[in-house]
């Protein structure tokens, strides 16, 4: 299987112990006969199937695990949907009933006797058939039974869509019984299959106009609408129906002489792509067959349709599907590696649930070999940034996920991978493994070792064990190259890199260089005004340990230079810690400015910022979760105004300067997260201290999906207190004023570390006064004019912030080209200063309206319709004329923006 975007033999052991080889020894045989008819208005199908199951182990068999997989889509919790929500999709999750499938009717018999069954302990889709009595070696059984299959919308491989079926893993299989036992596994979308070969002999029977492709060969029929399809030595069997299935057909001779073949079908408006699609199937049959040996069969069909989201395409014995393309050179790589699949998840049929790179892997290493010999080094040649990745991008991705000890082992299994690695290191990672191993050898012998595993092994079951015996017999002592196999270090050969400048970012030949990337940058605030700069960072693929960033800029309103950096150094011990960063930010702006006579006073700050970060190592590479403690200093210097008065003689003079003046705070922040696609989290426990205060908030903000397209509804807690360090003096409050906390989301003078971005960090008057950012209470009902703004407090706060998505159907800014989306919010609260006698604006304060999100959530604008007397009684006296138009607020959280939220959604 392509995607967008096994079991560890641990080598004493494989060194140390005799190796149980299925093929010297035994393999199960199960010959299929179905006749099945799809009924395309309720889109089901209804059979009966025959099994002649052979034993040709040399155990008695009392019972049969059989695989039932057409119920993976019978609800929300099999094997198969939580999975999609670990690999961050809902879809299925939020499906409806109609959406969903299943398998039933069943009604096994053992050479004619009814049979029992029994649920799997724990999967829905698998089943145990008690034997009606013990299955001796050497002797075989006729199982039969009828079913009814509901076939689900296309979630994965198997579904409808558009008048398209794809009928895949469609009929009871029993599970493989092999030397290691039984074999019974759950469906799953990322993970593949084991079962036993044998003869296939299918009937399918359709409405009138269908289109059938199918595994295997077409026998005539006389039943109109009615095709027979025959295939001996194969493992499954998959079809595909189609009123609207173009056609192009074709036969071609390999080198040896053998006659094969092809067909190719494709749906309306894929004439472009699939025009030379036979040309396509010849080459990778060609080229496939030189390398490793011929065609396995003597048919082969490739089908354009429909498949699940991120699925290239999938494979079947004979057959193919191909999801949609719009790229032809892409459909020729796609279609080569698909058909590559016969050789070896076809022909060789190792158990790809424990060991996908010993399909995948090695499938994608000769597409390597197709595509360099076809198109070249690159599919990406002339396209400036894509070159910049080198010849083979996936690589410096490996390497980007090894750099920050996030990746797995190439000998992982498929539901152990995360989605990423699945992709990065099962097919990438091995295949680069496969390369490595032809460097060693050589090519010729390369093609020697594997044209003979393919002859020794075709229509067997032939695992990782098989495999490693094989390479150390052919290739001698390669147990430091077969060890790489269940490491996480990385294949790049270590070499004396030297450094080079690049313009903004280039990853190119990252095993010979280290580049100095450097571009130009621009940046806006008012007092600033446009901020031309450059960028100047040592960010490339893999991840350097010592990392730095400094973007100095020029402020064409404040006539100054401005700018930011950061450097850190970061390590990844072993034990329970995952990650740990030593650091310093710095930053420098004007944050306020002051028009005088005749002279304008710009107000600079300068933040240090020196911060240890240690973040826990997480349980399981599936895990999405992120928990790290923080300790930062900030050290700031401030200008401010002086006023000054002259007094000479007579005449008394009044002069504004300013002045500079430091402050310094510390900081413990707690975090913990899991940024899982269904009902994700984040909890943080922040701790300010100075000489004069600690400042102690806690946040917790949980989502309740309700829909497929992340809509849900947002809930946000926070707790707030303030404690002073001795005596609350007059003094002392006014002088910590700007830490106390507030109901509403706070201002620009109230980021006392600078953490957010303000347009206008200190204006009063105008557009960019209405900024707030989403800290301590988070109300968007403003009273900044007042001298005491309600909700303000240095004593206790706690607040509510509910936020929930309106469905498109409900939202009049989906019918615009670009559909913003638009939800309701609702923000209650209260602090210590409501609970006095003499308070008059009432203990619990609320405010509540509409909210519109551009750019992913990070500018949000809030349109309060509904608030508490004392927010309507400041519009209605303060805010005067367009009261409304001055209440709307809005913010720009760029602070949402994290490296670990993006590598989840990324699978990592």
């Amino acid at each position: 299987m392509m995607e967008k975007t096994f079991c560890c033999i641990l080598l004493t052991i494989l060194f140390h112990t005799p190796l149980l080889s299925q093929t010297d020894q035994w393999q199960q045989r199960v010959d299929q006969k179905i006749k099945v008819t799809l009924n395309d208005k309720d889109h089901s199908l209804d059979g009966f199937q025959e099994m002649n199951y052979q034993n040709n182990s040399p155990d008695t068999i009392h019972f049969i695990w059989m695989h039932l997989w057409p119920n993976a889509y019978k609800n929300d919790r099999t094997a198969f949907s939580e999975q999609l929500l670990i690999n961050n999709r809902t879809d299925f999750y939020f499906s409806d009933e109609a959406a969903k499938g299943y398998i039933n009717r069943l009604q096994f018999k053992v050479d004619g006797i009814t049979a029992a069954m029994e649920d799997h302990p724990q999967h829905q889709d698998i089943a145990k058939i008690i034997l009606p009595f013990p299955l001796a070696p050497g002797h075989r059984v006729l199982i039969t039974t009828p079913f009814h299959v509901k076939l689900p919308r296309i979630f994965s491989r198997s579904g409808r869509k558009k008048g398209f079926y794809a009928i895949t893993q469609w009929y009871p299989k029993p599970a493989v019984y092999d030397a290691s036992g039984w074999h019974p596994m759950p469906y799953l979308d990322q993970g593949e299959f084991y079962s036993e070969f044998g003869h296939h002999d299918i009937t399918i029977t359709t409405p009138e106009g269908y289109i059938i492709a199918a595994t295997g060969n077409a026998e005539p029929s006389e039943q109109k609408n009615e095709q027979r399809f025959q295939q001996d030595n194969i493992h499954d069997f998959a079809w595909f129906a189609s009123r609207d299935f173009k056609i192009l057909e074709d036969t071609m001779v390999t080198g040896s002489g053998k006659e094969i073949k092809l067909w190719s079908y494709y749906l309306p408006g894929q004439e472009k792509q699939w025009k030379n699609s036979i040309s396509y199937m010849k080459d990778a049959i060609r080229t496939r067959s030189e390398w490793i040996g011929d065609y396995p069969y003597d048919v082969v069909k490739v089908v354009g349709g429909y498949q699940g989201e991120g699925s290239g395409g999938m494979e079947y014995p004979t057959i193919t599907v191909i999801n949609e393309s719009d790229d032809s050179m892409m459909l020729d790589m796609v279609i080569a590696h698909e058909i590559g699949h016969n050789w070896f998840y076809g022909a060789i049929a190792n158990n790809e649930r424990t060991a996908p790179w010993l399909d995948e892997g090695l499938n994608t290493y000769y597409d390597y070999r197709y595509r360099k010999i076809k198109y070249g080094k690159s599919l990406r040649q002339g396209k400036d940034m894509a070159d910049r990745f080198g010849e083979l991008p996936e690589r410096s991705l490996i390497r980007a996920v090894e750099s920050i000890k996030r990746s797995q082992p190439i000998q992982t299994s498929s539901d152990s991978f995360n989605s990423a690695n699945y992709g990065l290191m099962a097919y990438y990672k091995a295949a680069w493994w496969f390369e490595e191993l032809e460097k060693k050898t050589g090519t010729p012998l390369f093609d020697s070792i594997f044209r003979t595993w393919y002859q020794k092994y075709k229509f067997r079951h032939a695992g990782p064990a098989e495999f490693q015996q094989h390479i150390m017999n052919m290739a001698g002592n390669s147990s430091k190259h077969l060890s790489a196999l269940s490491s996480n270090e990385t294949l790049e050969e270590s070499s004396k890199k030297t450094t080079r400048l690049a313009l903004i970012f280039n990853n190119k030949d990252t095993d010979k260089f280290r580049y100095i990337n450097f571009g130009p940058l621009a940046g806006y605030n008012h007092y600033d005004g446009i901020m031309p700069g450059i960028t100047i960072h040592n960010y490339q693929f893999p991840l350097p340990r010592l990392r730095f960033l400094a973007a100095p800029m020029y402020g064409t309103g404040s006539k100054t230079i401005t700018g930011l950096a950061h450097l850190s150094y970061n390590w990844y011990p072993s034990g329970s810690l995952h990650s740990i960063s030593v650091g310093l930010n710095a930053a420098r702006f004007t944050a306020n400015s002051y028009e005088g006579e005749g002279e304008k006073i710009n107000l600079h700050y300068n933040k240090l910022s020196p911060f240890v970060k240690l973040t826990l190592k997480e349980r399981s590479a599936l895990s999405k979760k992120e928990t790290w403690i923080r300790m930062r200093s900030f050290f700031f210097r401030e200008d401010g105004l002086s006023f000054n008065t002259i007094i000479d003689g007579a005449d008394t003079t009044y002069t504004t300067g300013k002045l500079s003046a430091g402050r310094s705070l510390q900081q413990l922040t707690l975090y913990t997260a899991d940024h899982r696609a269904l009902y994700p989290y984040e909890m943080d426990l922040n701790i300010d201290v100075n000489n004069q205060f600690t400042r102690i908030a806690f946040t917790g903000q949980y989502f309740f999906n309700y829909g497929t397209k992340k809509k849900g509804l947002s809930t946000r807690f926070f707790a707030g207190k303030f404690i002073y360090h001795g005596a609350a003096t007059t003094a002392k409050q006014l002088e910590t004023e700007r830490y106390h906390l507030n109901l509403t989301g706070a201002n620009g003078y109230e980021d006392y570390t600078y953490s957010n971005y303000f347009v206008g960090r200190n204006e009063y008057s105008g557009w960019k006064s209405q900024q707030i950012m989403m800290r301590d209470g988070g109300f968007k009902a403003r009273t900044d004019l007042l001298s005491s703004k309600i909700g303000k407090t240095d004593d206790w706060l706690a607040a509510i912030n509910l936020n929930a998505d309106i469905p498109d159907s409900y939202n009049p800014l989906s019918l615009l080209p670009v559909k913003i989306p638009l939800k309701l919010f609702a923000d209650i609260g209260s602090y210590a200063e409501a609970w006095d006698e003499e308070n008059e604006y009432g203990r619990i304060l609320f405010d509540a309206g509409l909210q519109v999100s551009l750019f992913s959530d990070i500018v949000n604008i809030y349109l309060p319709f509904i608030m508490s007397k004392p927010f309507r009684n400041y519009n209605q006296s303060i805010l005067g004329d367009k009261k409304f138009g001055k209440s709307i607020s809005f913010s720009i959280d760029i602070q949402k923006v994290s490296s670990r939220k993006m590598l989840a959604k990324l699978g990592l």
